[in-house]
């Protein structure tokens, strides 16, 4: 119970920050079923993609629009380059010029994304008691469901560290 809450505040403050930040009639794309924060958020980043490539910033440190469509879901140009740009427009992600290659930007999650961590961490370990097909190290899947908030804590600690440099 107390995970569903934690998710439901947290797609409570995106949705909050996006309805004070964000022009919604900018984007006919999206638009809001119900004033429920659960189903919000889903409209936010609900899409079969989104969750995916923060997923990728945060435990694979993929930075770069072709990093991105190295990934083993196969996702098409088109649409990779529709949900970055939701994301930016969504402040989950920021993008920047890479100072090396002027010619490429990079993305970076911001907080808001990394207030997610929780709640992919949580379909993760959905999906392994679920039994699916799960392709992650023993160790990991093993440090997820013993703790999972020391999970957390580490992987951001991690992603800070990576991207200290």
């Amino acid at each position: 119970m107390q995970v569903l809450i934690q998710c439901l505040q947290i797609a409570s403050n995106i949705v909050s920050t996006v309805n004070a930040g964000y022009d919604l009639a900018m984007n006919s794309d999206i638009s809001f079923r119900s004033g429920c924060p659960l189903s919000s958020a889903l409209d936010l980043v609900g899409d079969k993609w989104s969750l995916l490539i923060i997923r990728d910033m945060i435990f694979l440190q993929k930075k770069y629009f072709k990093d991105f469509l190295n990934s083993s879901e196969s996702i098409a140009t088109n649409i990779l380059s529709a949900r970055l740009n939701k994301l930016e427009c969504l402040g989950l992600v920021d993008k920047s010029k890479d100072p090396d290659n002027k010619r490429q930007w990079i993305y970076e999650p911001t907080q808001k994304a990394l207030d997610l961590l929780p709640a992919i961490v949580e379909l993760i370990i959905w999906s392994i008691k679920l039994d699916l097909p799960v392709g992650i190290p023993l160790d990991m899947k093993q440090s997820l469901m013993s703790n999972k908030n020391s999970f957390i804590e580490q992987t951001i600690s991690k992603f800070y560290e990576s991207n200290s440099s």
